[in-house]
């Protein structure tokens, strides 16, 4: 019976480690892209979405190009979007909008509250850099 305790102590301690990580990890890749993000778009044309990155309950980068990545703010949390395996966007004509359009992750719908685009060579350059060893650089303000 004591054996089991421990042994349901270790795990509980572990998978509370393993979270708290995983936490940390989403962290810094959104502040990583918060770092390039541009202003606010009201909407952008998406003919196809080529990948999505979920930073956040309510974040995602979305990939309209393989070299297109914009930051999408939901209006609110989006419970189901860490876990979702696809995710749909509702859209009218190839566009999706701000505060007009959602993000769909299993049957939850969530909907967009902010757009912004995402400088792609200067995150690059950025990664680039910390594969080398180098820190996080604060970036210069336009």
């Amino acid at each position: 019976m004591k054996t089991l305790m421990i042994l349901m102590a270790s795990a509980s301690l572990l998978l509370g480690a393993c979270s708290s990580e995983r936490a940390s990890r989403m962290e810094t890749r959104e502040a990583q892209y918060e770092r390039f993000a541009g202003a606010e778009v009201d909407r952008i044309r998406a003919m196809n979405v080529y990948g999505w990155t979920v930073l956040s309950s309510r974040k995602l980068v979305l990939w309209t190009r393989a070299k297109e990545p914009y930051i999408i703010e939901l209006d609110g949390a989006c419970r189901n979007l860490e876990f979702a395996r696809t995710i749909g966007i509702s859209n009218f004509g190839n566009t999706i909008h701000a505060r007009f359009d959602a993000i769909i992750a299993n049957r939850d719908r969530c909907l967009i509250k902010s757009i912004r685009p995402v400088d792609n060579q200067g995150l690059l350059a950025e990664r680039r850099r910390m594969r080398r060893g180098g820190d996080l650089e604060e970036r210069p303000q336009e």
